[in-house]
């Protein structure tokens, strides 16, 4: 398994051997794949975190994670996009989404394109959004002429 399509469904083992990671427990893990960043997310009811899918399935909002340690919740996230939005080169994000245990979907590639500042719990978290990206992993990051969108990358797979 070395390539993935989008809504492909696979093992936790599967995913992890594709990233070449003997682990992956972090919701997100910033340049990762090197020319890419992976987050896991989820929007079961019971998720720690108020993740969702727009309902054309092209935009991923993905609440950012805590600060490594701060297990009490006291602590804003850092800010990890406006160089981006500078300058115009939105970094690349597989994301996969956890179905149920060991299982996961495979949601495709996004662009890591924007950020809100919401406040939640009586602190302020990141929510990071995501859009569908016609660029591929090896490809410039400029988009040269528009392609249009794969259906297969918007069909929502219910959990």
């Amino acid at each position: 398994m070395s390539d993935l399509d989008a809504n492909q469904i696979l093992s936790y083992r599967d995913m992890c051997n594709l990233e070449s990671q003997e682990q992956i427990q972090r919701g997100m893990n910033f340049g990762m794949g090197g020319t890419y960043s992976v987050i896991l997310m989820s929007i079961k009811n019971n998720a720690p975190y108020a993740d969702r899918i727009s309902n054309d399935g092209l935009t991923i909002y993905y609440e950012g994670h805590d600060m490594p340690g701060d297990k009490l919740k006291k602590s804003d996230q850092p800010d990890a996009i406006d160089s981006a939005k500078k300058s115009d080169i939105y970094p690349l994000v597989k994301v996969y989404e956890k179905i149920q245990p060991g299982i996961w979907n495979y949601r495709g590639l996004f662009e890591l394109r924007d950020y809100d500042y919401i406040p939640r719990g009586g602190r302020k978290v990141y929510e990071f959004v995501l859009t569908v990206t016609d660029q591929e992993l090896n490809s410039p990051h400029k988009h040269l002429s528009p392609r249009p969108i794969d259906i297969e990358q918007t069909r929502q797979i219910p959990g």
